[in-house]
């Protein structure tokens, strides 16, 4: 039996004059995907949503200011890609084995010393994990008399013992569909001395207008100060 919980950290602290700390995406839905297929039932990430820690609160000295953590979800409030796609498209698959994750505890083979195999069957439904654990090189594993190709260091989940929906190691490019926050909020510009000059912008430029101030675009009051 796996344990129930457990936290995953993005990445860790910015230290002042240190380099920026990150994590791929590739490893960290690697991590979940081997605590789930091992029985595990709740995942928390540390940060989901990147922050900003304000004047003296800020974790210790030379910690710096930004919480952003390279959080699927950046300071900001927007999307880090490929982070944030790649982790929905991990926990869409893992829901699709639902029925079977809840149902049963899960059998457990290793076809090779690098190589291992978890399905969960019961009456519910059937879902599989292949796991290939080796950090340098790809394999090919045989599962119900079908071949799977399996890069390093990556897991594979097959909601219906079939088809593979997801591949930890495999990330897919995309670009935003849209941009969330451009047609919700505008600025009014103060820079000159003078105000009523508004106009709309995406959060990112408003985040970036010290002098501004972001407004609610249907009653254009105030909606929070700018950074």
């Amino acid at each position: 039996m796996g344990d129930s919980e457990i936290q995953r950290w993005d990445r860790m602290y910015t230290k002042f004059g240190g380099p920026i700390p990150q994590r791929p995406v590739e490893d960290l839905a690697f991590s979940v995907a081997r605590f789930i297929q091992n029985n595990g039932s709740f995942i928390n990430y540390y940060m989901y949503h990147g922050g900003t820690n304000f004047d003296w609160t800020v974790i210790g000295l030379f910690i710096a200011t930004s919480y952003d953590y390279d959080a699927p979800i950046d300071e900001y409030g927007l999307q880090r890609e490929p982070k944030w796609g790649h982790l929905r498209d991990l926990h869409k698959a893992i829901k699709l084995c639902e029925p079977a994750l809840v149902s049963t505890y899960p059998t457990v083979t290793w076809p090779s010393n690098n190589l291992q195999v978890h399905v969960f069957n019961s009456k519910s439904g059937c879902a599989a994990f292949l796991a290939n654990y080796d950090t340098k090189s790809s394999a090919t594993m045989t599962f119900q008399n079908m071949q799977y190709d399996l890069p390093p260091w990556f897991v594979s989940i097959l909601p219906d013992c079939k088809n593979a929906v997801f591949n930890t190691a495999r990330v897919h490019i995309r670009e935003f569909e849209e941009e969330p926050f451009a047609s919700e909020y505008c600025v009014e510009d103060s820079s000159d001395g003078q105000t009523g000059g508004l106009h709309c912008v995406s959060i990112a430029a408003a985040v970036g207008s010290v002098s501004g101030v972001v407004l609610d675009l249907k009653t254009c009051k105030p909606f929070k100060t700018s950074y």
